[in-house]
């Protein structure tokens, strides 16, 4: 018996009402389309996965709870709109792998979920985490460090 014969298969994560599937936390599939979305600036943990029809990918610590929280922030608060990022030639940009195509995703209302991912801690920005992304995931972290302050000298935060 081989370690492919026991794993479960990939827990279903489609948005309601639409095509589109949750496969990790940063990847989000067209199923009609075939068109497969990265979110950009943020890095996530890894859920196990084949990619294609025969590469196995192990997953990492926390990466089922983090594509759980992605599906259901994105599926309870409608992301379900992307918006394609453009490079300096108006062109699509696309993964380092050229496989996916990087896409801001928003909501009716028009929130940003990669900034709302920041805000609430599911991702951790990185090197391509665009300056208001950032500057979300700044406040966040001194409101989180005044509500942390105000705890240790005994005093109880208004929420």
């Amino acid at each position: 018996m081989s370690v492919f014969d026991t794993m479960a298969p990939m827990p279903e994560r489609q948005l309601d009402g639409t095509s589109l599937n949750v496969i990790d936390a940063d990847t989000i599939r067209n199923e009609d389309t075939g068109e497969s979305y990265r979110f950009p600036g943020v890095d996530a943990p890894e859920v196990e996965k084949f990619i294609g029809s025969k590469d196995y990918t192990t997953g990492t610590a926390g990466g089922e709870a983090t594509t759980d929280a992605v599906y259901e922030l994105m599926n309870n608060l409608g992301y379900t709109n992307p918006k394609p990022r453009l490079d300096e030639n108006g062109e699509i940009q696309m993964d380092r792998g050229g496989t996916r195509i990087i896409a801001d995703w928003y909501n009716d209302e028009g929130e940003n979920f990669t900034a709302r991912g920041l805000q609430e801690g599911i991702y951790k920005p990185t090197e391509f985490t665009n300056a208001s992304e950032g500057s979300v995931k700044r406040c966040c972290m001194i409101l989180q460090l005044n509500h942390l302050s105000l705890l240790m000298i005994g005093l109880q935060p208004e929420t």
